[in-house]
């Protein structure tokens, strides 16, 4: 193995090459074995010469290389600056939240947080989780929003007792009524945990100190026996699927696709047509009339 003084002159001059380029596939490559070498990389060029490289990569055509991305977070997020971690990232994460079409991509941008979580600067973390958590607990994916729930839990220590009780409790109350029952389950559990966390306090006003601690440790605390089950489901992988998702947002946009199309047959079946303006007119008129309707 080559010592760091090797690696910074002979290998990362040929990954940050390799991240300029176009090629898809080459970035695949890169973002499928970057925990090789992430972690050898110093923190001011990957800042500096990587990140806006591999940033990219979120606003990609392809959903595989914008997944890719996402995931490839876990292995730099502890070595970002203030505005590259904070900033940057945060914005592209909730962009594929809002707008993106793929609910894994939704779904792993979500457990991607609450994985990095720790890295996030204490004093706007609180405010960055509960936004982009809450923002989950809307998403019609199913996966997503049990992601949701799953990372609000686990990261529960970050959260402080005022925001518990005005922000993330009356957002998991939303989910209490989920047409989901998997969601239901985990959501209640987590309100319990939550208002637990307020009941010892109320019992005990010397905890509050301790739990407010907590809230700006860059360091992971012993975590409840209520939240053991999230943390475990946050840090152990990604949600993955098979099979094509068929969440509202994918559907609406394939119904606008499936729209352009008849459009384009039904002019070209008009082109196709004798010379006859009345006809013409009269089928195309059926034509745009049967498409209205769809």
């Amino acid at each position: 193995m080559l010592d760091d003084h090797e690696f910074e002159e002979k290998i990362v001059p040929c990954i940050i090459k390799l991240f300029e380029s176009n090629d898809r596939a080459t970035r695949l490559l890169l973002l499928s074995t970057i925990e090789l070498y992430a972690s050898r990389l110093k923190a001011d060029l990957l800042n500096t010469n990587i990140f806006p490289l591999l940033v990219s990569g979120l606003a990609d055509a392809n959903p595989t290389i914008r997944e890719l991305t996402v995931r490839s977070m876990v292995h730099i997020s502890s070595k970002l600056n203030y505005n590259n971690l904070n900033v940057e990232l945060m914005r592209h994460f909730a962009r594929l939240q809002m707008k993106d079409d793929q609910g894994s991509i939704r779904t792993n941008t979500t457990v991607c947080l609450g994985k990095i979580a720790q890295h996030l600067d204490p004093k706007n973390r609180s405010k960055i989780l509960s936004s982009a958590f809450s923002r989950a607990l809307k998403d019609p994916f199913q996966p997503s929003r049990m992601a949701g729930v799953s990372a609000f839990s686990a990261t529960q220590q970050y959260y402080p007792l005022i925001e518990v009780s005005t922000r993330v409790l009356p957002a998991l109350c939303q989910v209490t009524l989920d047409p989901e029952k998997g969601v239901r389950d985990i959501a209640f559990q987590t309100i319990k945990g939550f208002l637990g966390k307020l009941e010892n306090v109320s019992e005990d006003e010397r905890l509050k100190e301790k739990m407010e601690e907590e809230v700006t440790n860059t360091t992971n605390p012993a975590i409840p026996t209520w939240a053991g089950w999230a943390v475990t489901t946050v840090t152990s992988k990604f949600y993955s699927s098979k099979i094509p998702q068929k969440d509202e947002k994918s559907i609406e946009l394939s119904k606008s696709n499936s729209n352009n199309i008849n459009l384009n047959n039904s002019e070209q079946m008009y082109n196709n047509l004798p010379k006859d303006n009345t006809v013409k007119n009269e089928y195309k008129e059926k034509q745009i009339e049967n498409i209205n309707t769809i």
